[in-house]
């Protein structure tokens, strides 16, 4: 199997596992409309938009984020997913330059998404947060090679 038709099966992989992580993720942080006690502390998207006080006031993102605090394994894998597909699309779909960019946009989101968790106060937010800033060092890493060989490339091109 050449390189290109490796990128194409893991990212035929990911886009299958990714909506049965999604389900499972928002099945587990449907836990959180039990947990009232936790509504002031997970359930932030609902409480941007103001208080919590009844189970319909709780956005299904608040859903994801609770699985994430307290049960990390499927909103890992529906993060890691989603990473691969977003990085496929970039590799497959975009010219060189836009290759830097769209990694680089996908590593520094990561990244400060894993700084803003790193603080967490539950076991998963700690997971969470680890492989945010991994998947965030591995896209800068890809930005810095799509540099480097568009950087490259243009040399070789006006020489």
């Amino acid at each position: 199997m050449n390189k290109r038709n490796v990128k194409t099966l893991i990212f035929l992989v990911s886009l299958t596992i990714l909506p049965f992580a999604f389900y499972f993720s928002m099945y587990e942080g449907s836990a959180l409309l039990e947990d009232q006690f936790e509504w002031k502390n997970s359930a932030k998207v609902s409480a941007s938009t103001g208080e919590v006080t009844k189970t319909g006031d709780i956005n299904q993102m608040d859903f994801f984020i609770y699985a994430a605090k307290f049960r990390p394994f499927f909103p890992i894998v529906t993060t890691i997913c989603a990473a691969v597909i977003a990085l496929w699309v970039i590799d497959r779909f975009l010219k060189v330059r836009a290759h830097m960019i769209g990694n680089g946009i996908v590593g520094v989101a990561s990244i400060i998404g894993g700084l803003y968790l790193i603080s967490g106060v539950t076991e998963g937010s700690s997971y969470f947060s680890i492989v945010l800033l991994l998947l965030g060092a591995a896209a800068l890493l890809l930005a810095f090679r799509s540099f480097r060989s568009g950087h490259s490339r243009s040399i070789l091109n006006h020489s």
